[in-house]
């Protein structure tokens, strides 16, 4: 592993002067007798405030060199000096708001310079060290020295390794703290082993805070486990960013016991953290139980306060409802629904502007929960409310809330399907295109899959209602959509492809259109080919596309191509039983 002796002497043979150096004015420095620390504190403060000056950049880091060993005997002091401690922070900002070669070189050197003072010390102040470790890795991994910056990142694990037994549970914070911060760098950066390896170090220094015992130092271990799990769930690792949720609801069930009053409100908030991390991680059952504690807790709150937690008492009962309905329980994911809906009207009265569109999202969950459980009847009732807030919505700002409204009119079709009104789905189907074309005039490479979906429920509507010719009509519309979609990405609407080619495939057969139908069939396949090459996985959707395309050619007994595609799929299906496989991907 590299050295910083070696970093350092890879810089200087990698510097590039003639690249880095311009119009600036390196000017020699001469040897000046040592000042007192009175006066190399001046120096230093005016040697900092000079590094925004970029043209000077070069110059000054030379200046600092000559500065910085006259104060090498302070170090060792119990602290390091506060003007070095603004020093060691101001310069990771500087480095962050430069990009220049100058500015990164210069602020590499000056880094380097610092951390060799501070290596030298018995005493150093490691929080401050730490941040600038971690932006000296930063820049080394800009100039492409990943070597280097690896040694770096270790660096930083030895310096917590060999303050974790003996130091204060502030230094143990702020410690976790780096190496929380580190870890978000690190992972956004794309290198999962190197960001795994930070993490532990600071959920081990997490753990060796806890063993002090101290409620003060509990409540801290959970904000700082709160912190990583918020970290884990912006980077999308939901199902770890649960297990450091659990581990701050234990120790918060603790502190609650101790003093009710004063964790309740944080308690509540946690379970709501967990439930989310949870959701998100497919534990749908287990996010739904935290969810409903959160809400308890919560209802607790807000008898002594009712103005204070109501809003966040319906933003709980929101989100629970849809962990209780993504969980299988229906009936009680339509009570939670019911009760936000009244929060949220309760909370409209008071500001109608603010709270119209969050009640309109909760109408919308209530009437998903109400079809789902059966209650078509009930759902298109709410679904109508729901669509009036939408139109309302869209009229304050069309270009906002327009989408929505989409989203509102598709689902309405939905329910109104379910309730047998298959005429009037056709029609609600038929405004959501409508509306739907036009957003996709702005963007449209988010509202063409949108287009496709919309099509595809349009089209079976139509063939619902008797009217077949105009549903192939819009089947067909909405695979040229797909094909366009395939085109861009066919990883992503390759899948979609095939389910609209099958649909129109099986609305042709319906018809005795069989010809058409097997051109279509034929082009299904053909397209899980091209997936298969993608995936292995789709071999099984390769198996199933050819017997549908088999059946095809023998209705216009076409028997030696059905036999060939037969022949084909049987030979698949063998190899998925040998290899256990049983569906696509």
């Amino acid at each position: 592993m590299a050295t910083l002796d070696h970093i350092e002497e890879r810089f200087q043979s990698t510097s590039r002067p003639s690249e880095v150096a311009g119009a600036i004015e390196l000017r020699p420095i001469h040897p000046q007798p040592a000042p007192s620390v009175k006066n190399a504190k001046l120096s230093l403060k005016s040697i900092s405030a000079s590094f925004t000056e970029k043209g000077y950049l070069q110059g000054k880091v030379k200046e600092l060199t000559n500065a910085l060993p006259q104060l090498r005997e302070h170090v060792v002091m119990k602290r390091t000096p506060s003007w070095l401690d603004t020093l060691l922070l101001g310069q990771l900002e500087r480095r962050r708001i430069t990009s220049s070669v100058v500015s990164k070189e210069g602020a590499i050197q000056e880094t380097l310079r610092i951390l060799s003072l501070l290596r030298s010390g018995k005493q150093i102040t490691y929080e401050h060290a730490s941040k600038d470790l971690l932006g000296l890795a930063q820049a080394l991994r800009q100039l492409g020295m990943e070597e280097e910056s690896e040694e770096i990142y270790e660096w930083s694990v030895q310096i917590c390794r060999e303050v974790r037994e003996t130091a204060s549970s502030r230094t143990l914070y702020d410690l976790s703290k780096f190496f929380y911060n580190l870890f978000m760098d690190i992972g956004q950066h794309g290198q999962p082993d190197a960001a795994q390896k930070v993490l532990n170090q600071s959920i081990q220094l997490r753990e060796r805070l806890a063993q002090k015992g101290n409620m003060n130092d509990l409540a801290k271990l959970a904000t700082s486990l709160e912190e990583i799990a918020k970290g884990l769930k912006n980077l999308g690792h939901f199902e770890a960013a649960a297990t450091a949720m659990t581990e701050v609801v234990e120790i918060r069930r603790k502190l609650l016991s101790s003093d009710r009053k004063m964790y309740l409100s944080l308690m509540a908030q946690s379970l709501h953290n967990l439930g989310y991390a949870l959701d998100r991680s497919g534990q749908h059952l287990a996010a739904a139980r935290s969810g409903e504690e959160a809400i308890e807790m919560c209802r607790e709150l807000a008898e002594d306060d009712r103005d204070k937690y109501i809003r966040r008492l319906a933003l709980y009962s929101q989100s629970t409802s849809e962990y209780l309905e993504r969980s299988g329980r229906s009936e009680e994911a339509v009570n939670i629904a019911e009760e936000t809906v009244g929060l949220r009207r309760e909370l409209a009265q008071q500001d109608h502007d603010a709270y119209l569109l969050p009640l309109a999202l909760s109408l919308h969950t209530l009437a998903f929960n109400l079809h789902n459980s059966g209650r078509s009847s009930d759902a298109v009732d709410v679904g109508d409310e729901n669509i009036t807030m939408r139109r309302d919505l869209v009229r304050k700002d069309r270009k906002v809330n327009l989408p929505y409204l989409v989203g509102a009119l598709n689902q309405q079709a939905a329910y109104l399907q379910g309730c047998g009104r298959t005429k009037a789905a056709v029609k609600m189907e038929e405004e959501a295109i409508r509306l739907c074309r036009e957003c996709l005039r702005s963007q449209r490479d988010v509202y063409s899959p949108i287009l496709a979906l919309l099509l595809g429920n349009l089209a079976d509507y139509l063939q619902k209602s008797g009217q077949n010719e105009r549903a192939v009509k819009i089947a067909n519309e909405a695979i040229g959509v797909a094909r366009e979609l395939a085109e861009g990405d066919g990883q992503k609407y390759l899948p979609k492809l095939v389910e609209s080619l099958g649909e129109l495939a099986s609305l042709l057969e319906k018809l005795e259109r069989y010809n058409d139908a097997e051109k279509t069939r034929e082009e299904a396949v053909g397209v899980v080919r091209q997936l298969v090459d993608m995936d292995d996985g789709y071999h099984s959707d390769l198996a199933k596309s050819l017997r549908c395309w088999e059946a095809n050619l023998r209705k216009l007994e076409r028997f030696d191509d059905a036999t060939r595609a037969e022949q084909e799929a049987i030979n698949l299906e063998r190899m998925l039983g040998q290899s256990g496989e049983t569906s696509g991907s």
